[in-house]
Order: C-alpha cells, then structure tokens, then sequence
C-alpha cells in the first residue's frame, strides 16, 4: 500500500501553484498564481479553495471501553481539527479554470 502512495509522491508536478491571502474582517482574499510545468496542456483543468479550521471545541459521540464493553458517549469538549469552514464559490469539486500562455492568476474571496 505504502509503495502506492510513494510512487504518486515521486511524480512531477504537472502544475506549480503559489497561494497568498489577506483578511478583512469576516472576508478571506485569496489570491493564486499558477504555471504549467512539464509540457502538460493544462485542459480540462479545475481549481477549488478550501479554508480548514483547527481547535473547534464542539460535542462529539464517541465509542469507548468501558468494563470491556464498547459504550456509546458524548464528549462535550471534543477539539475538532481540519474542519472545513468554507469552500470558494460552493464548487466543492473546483471551478474550470483557462490558462494563458501557460499561467494563470485568479482570486476569490470567502467569508469566514
């Protein structure tokens, strides 16, 4: 399984990517620059943003041991990490993107 996941890791990046953002008040600027790399035509291409969020204290069910048994709980101060908060413009699968002349830079604004 592991040997899988190595020989994706080993491969060229067909696309080089640079990510800046600003916050203003409740809005996230995101800001993205991208370069075709490899001779890779770069169609059919799509771009999604996702925003995460760490240390989420929320109630979450749990299954835990008890007297050998496994017994269904609440833990009520459960931190939660790597939430997802937003994602742009809904498209959870990414928008279609165009490059030109193998670059493409494009911006998107979520509120957080």
């Amino acid at each position: 399984m592991y040997f899988e996941i190595d020989n994706e890791l080993d491969k060229s990046s067909l696309i080089a990517m640079a990510l800046n953002y600003s916050i203003e008040g409740n809005i996230m600027n995101v800001s993205v620059q991208s370069e075709l790399q490899n001779n890779f035509s770069g169609s059919n291409c799509k771009l999604a943003v996702y925003v995460l969020e760490n240390q989420i204290t929320a109630p979450q069910n749990t299954v835990e041991i008890v007297n050998g048994q496994p017994t269904s709980l609440v833990n009520s101060n459960y931190v939660h990490n790597a939430v997802l908060r937003e994602v742009s413009n809904g498209a959870v699968f990414g928008d279609p993107i165009q490059f030109e002349n193998g670059k493409l830079s494009t911006c998107c604004s979520l509120a957080i």
